[in-house]
This record gives C-alpha cells, structure tokens and sequence, in this order.
C-alpha cells in the first residue's frame, strides 16, 4: 500500500490552482502504485482540503485523528471559523474507509496527541503533501519528515 499523507495549517485556504496542482499529485501517485490510499490528519485547513480531494477524486482515505475529543475541541468549542463545525468533521469521517485514534486522551506520556499523530502519519506513510503556510505544528511534522527522508511536495495558495 503506498500512502500519501498530508499536513498543513489550519488556516490554510486553497485556491483553484492549488486545487488542481494537488489533484494532479494524486493522480499520479495513484497511476504509479498498485494499492493507493490517502491519509489526513483530520485538521481543519489543509488536512480538510485534502480529505474533501481524496473524496471528490474517489479515492480511499484513512482519517487518522489524534484522540476522541478532537473533533469537539477543534472543529466544534475552537474552530478557526469562529463556528461549530462538528457535524462537518463528523460527516468527513463517515466517509473515510478508515478512522484512526493514536491516543486514548489529549496526552500520553507528557507528549501532546496532536505530535503523536504527526509521528504516526510519519511512521506509516509513504510521500507527504504539505500545505503552507508553515505553522506550529506543521513544521513539527515537517521536521519529522525531513528526519525520516521522506518525499514531500509543498502546496502554497
């Protein structure tokens, strides 16, 4: 299985230029390889766009999450829309062949979910799509692809 993951801000905005710059990565990634699959880390921005461009593209995709409150958290009490956007995660979820959960609670041992899905992503993916700009948190699994020698193609909107 070859997989492409994805990582970006949440504040990431695309454009139809990088809608179709991404959707011509996925094609050929999906034309090279036998068994295909796309991974998001189910981050509102550019996890989301990637999500919503594996589904659109009819691709399969895992939605790996870092814990069960994720969603509530992030999409629903502190979503960057300034609204409740649950039932959309929710809803993006139920549409994934898979759904992942790398810890039970926000941290295990001392070490925030969040990072701990990024070192997942890293630890079972083939190539990476990055969504700019680079934040927090991108750049931590940024850092984490770099350290493994992974391939990654930036997306800038």
């Amino acid at each position: 299985m070859y997989i492409v993951a994805g990582t970006g801000s949440r504040s990431f905005q695309p454009s139809p230029k990088v809608e179709r710059e991404l959707d011509q990565y996925l094609m050929k990634a999906w034309t090279e390889h036998d068994e295909f699959e796309i991974m998001s880390g189910m981050a509102e921005g550019f996890d989301e766009f990637l999500a919503r461009r594996a589904i659109a593209l009819g691709f399969d995709w895992q939605a790996t999450v870092p814990n069960k409150g994720y969603g509530k958290y992030y999409w629903g009490e502190h979503s960057i829309t300034g609204r409740d956007r649950y039932a959309e995660f929710d809803e993006l979820l139920s549409k994934a062949k898979r759904v992942i959960y790398v810890c039970r609670g926000i941290k295990k041992g001392g070490v925030h979910s969040n990072f701990i899905r990024n070192q997942y992503m890293v630890d079972k993916a083939d190539a990476f799509v990055v969504g700019a700009p680079i934040t927090k948190g991108t750049a931590h699994c940024l850092n984490l692809i770099n350290m493994a020698q992974k391939p990654f193609e930036k997306f800038e909107s």
